[in-house]
C-alpha cells in the first residue's frame, strides 16, 4: 500500500478517536449534574519504567465525596506527573451522576475535551498535508 493512502488511514483513525473522547467527555457531563465537595484522602503513586531502566513516577488521586444517601471513595480515572497537584485532605467540587454515583467529573480541570479536540485537529492536520504534497502538488 502507498505511504500516502497509510497516512490518511491514520488520520482518519486519529479523527475518529479524537471524535469519540470529544463525545465521551460531552455525555459524561451531561450525566453527572448533582454538585458536592470531595476530599482527597489518599494519592496513589505509580512507578513505570522504561527498557532502559529510567522510571517515570505519576500520582493518582483518591477523592471521597458524600452524595446526600452514602459515602463514596473512588480513584481518579488520570494521574498526574507532579506530586504536589493533590495532597491529601485537599477539596474539590466534584459533580457525580445521580443515577449512578460512583461515576464523577472534577468540576474544574480533568477534562478530556481538550486532549480530544487536539487529536483531531492534528488529523486533519496530516490528512491535509498528505493530501497537498500526494495529490495537488505534482
Amino acid at each position: 500500500m502507498d505511504a500516502k493512502y497509510v497516512m490518511l488511514i491514520v488520520a482518519g483513525v486519529m479523527f475518529l478517536i479524537g471524535l469519540i473522547v470529544v463525545i465521551v467527555d460531552r455525555s459524561r457531563k451531561a450525566r453527572c449534574t448533582m454538585v458536592t465537595m470531595g476530599t482527597v484522602v489518599s494519592v496513589l503513586r505509580e512507578v513505570d519504567t522504561d527498557e532502559n531502566g529510567h522510571k517515570k513516577h505519576s500520582y493518582r488521586p483518591v477523592f471521597e465525596y458524600f452524595t446526600g444517601t452514602q459515602t463514596v471513595r473512588r480513584e481518579a480515572r488520570f494521574a498526574v506527573s507532579s506530586s504536589r497537584k493533590y495532597r491529601v485532605g485537599d477539596v474539590q467540587e466534584i459533580r457525580f451522576n445521580p443515577d449512578k454515583p460512583e461515576e464523577y467529573i472534577l468540576s474544574k480541570g480533568g477534562s478530556s475535551l481538550a486532549s480530544g479536540i487536539l487529536l483531531m485537529i492534528a488529523a486533519v492536520a496530516i490528512a491535509g498535508v498528505t493530501v497537498y504534497f500526494s495529490f495537488i502538488r505534482k
